[in-house]
């Protein structure tokens, strides 16, 4: 599950203990907040309530709704770039067939977003231009993460059909969220790898 505790405000002093308690308890409220009523039905007065707390209380660590929806999208981000950089760092890698290495990739992103029930705010801050532009560094991060999976197979692959394999695997993992149907994933995979060895070996 998404490790709230690892959220660290920019107007908390580390040491404050009680402040990263409160952090947690509101990122917590909006969490369950987003899932039962939607993202754009929620508002940070509701998540105040909710969390029992006063709205001061939010305001003093997010300056808005926006603001908690960065924060969980930050930390969801985290966990996928640490999980394509363990990918990375695996050293049979080169060795790996393109459909191996896009199953491996697609397979363990589908499983983080079906345990974590988040996939829906990175969704939302690709369909949101205003949250979108916030996030093109976080984006930027992803990307780069998944950019040294394919450059360790093939240091050849060229930018834009790295941006391509990106936006299908992207979408294998969509797919696999809305439908739970793990064999459309699959061929899904199976379609980008193929793409993948028709420029590459």
């Amino acid at each position: 599950m998404l490790d709230l505790n690892r959220y660290t405000s920019p107007r908390l002093n580390p040491s404050q203990t009680r402040g990263k308690e409160r952090i947690r308890l509101i990122l917590a409220t909006a969490l369950k907040l987003f899932r039962d009523k939607g993202i754009d039905q929620t508002t940070t007065n509701d998540i105040a309530e909710a969390a029992h707390i006063p709205i001061g209380s939010v305001y003093r660590y997010f300056q808005n709704k926006e603001e908690i929806i960065l924060a969980i999208a930050d930390l969801q981000i985290q966990d996928m770039v640490g999980i394509f950089e363990e990918i990375g760092d695996n050293p049979l890698l080169p060795q790996l067939d393109w459909e191996e290495i896009l199953l491996l990739i697609t397979d363990s992103w589908l499983q983080h977003a079906r345990i974590n029930d988040l996939f829906a705010f990175l969704y939302f801050l690709r369909c949101n231009q205003k949250l979108h532009l916030k996030a093109m560094a976080r984006w930027e991060k992803i990307g780069l993460s998944y950019a040294a999976i394919l450059h360790k197979r093939n240091p050849a692959i060229t930018q834009t059909n790295m941006t391509v394999i990106l936006q299908m695997t992207w979408g294998a993992v969509e797919l696999g969220v809305i439908s739970q149907n793990d064999q459309l994933v699959h061929r899904s995979v199976q379609v980008a790898a193929s793409y993948l060895r028709q420029h590459y070996s």
